[in-house]
């Protein structure tokens, strides 16, 4: 995660990463990043929440 969040949070637009990962961590209990690729990848995850149901972001990221 914190490799995954890094170079967002230091942008122009940190701020609502911050956020983004703030809300994640509080709502999943394992959150992960699984990158598939290599210059472009995907990076998902599910789990469930505190209470018990399934939540989840799926995102495709590209490398310059």
């Amino acid at each position: 995660m914190d490799e995954f969040f890094a170079e967002m949070i230091a942008g122009e637009d940190g701020e609502k990463y911050r956020q983004m990962r703030s809300v994640l961590e509080s709502n999943l209990t394992k959150l992960r990043v699984l990158r598939v690729g290599r210059l472009r990848y995907t990076c998902t995850s599910w789990e469930k929440t505190r209470v018990g149901n399934w939540a989840g972001l799926h995102t495709v990221s590209v490398e310059t």
